[in-house]
């Protein structure tokens, strides 16, 4: 929905990065999870908290192991935030489904 409607410059992806056949190009995933499009996203997908929670996931997880700026504080806390969040996310999934 971003590549069609608006430009590459605003979000930095192309119909390319998005092929679900190309699984192994890091160099997408890594577009698709940048704080610009995950900001994109929010500001004109409704219902886009879950793709953006796992988007931001994406991020942490991939900076806190290749961001070699990152303390080793900072790569610790970016490990610890998305294993909280998916147990989290797991738990009221589970919950979920037993409620239904």
């Amino acid at each position: 929905m971003l590549v069609k409607s608006y430009t590459k410059d605003q979000h930095m992806l192309t119909i390319t990065d998005l092929k679900a056949e190309d699984k192994m190009n890091y160099a997408a995933a890594e577009k698709m999870c940048s704080p610009e499009v995950r900001k994109m996203i929010a500001d004109n997908i409704d219902n886009s908290a879950g793709t953006i929670a796992y988007s931001k996931l994406m991020y942490l997880i991939s900076a806190a192991f290749l961001d070699k700026t990152l303390s080793i504080v900072e790569r610790v806390y970016n490990i610890w935030y998305c294993i909280f969040l998916l147990r989290i996310w797991k738990k009221w999934i589970k919950d979920k489904d037993s409620i239904q």
